[in-house]
């Protein structure tokens, strides 16, 4: 059992409405919303919520209780939450809900990184059949080993089949030379993934 916690700090109520549908991923991380059971992933009748309040008052919160059941296979669908203030403004807030079978193993790897010192980007592909939530660093290395520097990578989503490409800014302040990038990753699995490549930087990447 999740709770999904709305919270209004404004003066004025909030009118809530909620709604199930389904979503699939793309390569960029955004998503596509479908119909209910649209979806071969779709949760279906496994997904499970809870009673939705209207309003929420003002300095208020109201919770959501949603439950997946467990099943042989991964799901995934989406709650959709529409909040207006009465007077035409608000927005639409998604509220993505997974159900991952029991003792699934991940099974991913690095396919393609490119590193500056002002962005990052990594590809990455899901060869399994649950989503993964990756998360982990960029080690700047020199080329005798030396970490000289270090940037964390949040978690993000990669659906089952899809080749994921995240690109992040870097902020890494580095002398001109030439170093090894290093993308560590934690998806969940028994060992860690790993992706390099060179990084030059100043005379160095003029020279290549």
């Amino acid at each position: 059992m999740e709770t999904i916690t709305i919270a209004n700090s404004g003066a004025s109520a909030l009118r809530l409405e909620a709604s199930v549908a389904d979503f699939e991923q793309y390569g960029d991380g955004s998503h596509r919303i479908l119909s209910p059971r649209q979806s071969p992933n779709s949760c279906g009748s496994r997904l499970h919520v809870g009673t939705v309040p209207t309003q929420v008052g003002p300095g208020k919160e109201e919770r959501i209780a949603v439950r997946v059941e467990a099943g042989a296979e991964a799901c995934w669908s989406a709650l959709l939450l529409r909040v207006s203030d009465g007077g035409g403004r608000g927005g639409t807030f998604i509220v993505t809900l997974y159900g991952r079978p029991t003792g699934a193993a991940p099974e991913a790897e690095v396919v393609g990184l490119s590193v500056t010192p002002a962005e990052m980007s990594l590809e990455i592909r899901n060869g399994g059949d649950v989503p993964i939530r990756p998360r982990g660093r960029v080690e700047i290395r020199s080329l005798e080993g030396e970490v000289v520097a270090v940037q964390e990578i949040p978690a993000f989503g990669v659906h089952p089949g899809v080749l994921r490409v995240l690109r992040m800014p870097l902020s890494l302040s580095l002398k001109p030379g030439r170093y090894v990038a290093l993308a560590v990753l934690d998806v969940g699995g028994a060992d860690l993934l790993a992706g390099q490549t060179i990084l030059a930087v100043g005379e160095a990447a003029r020279d290549r």
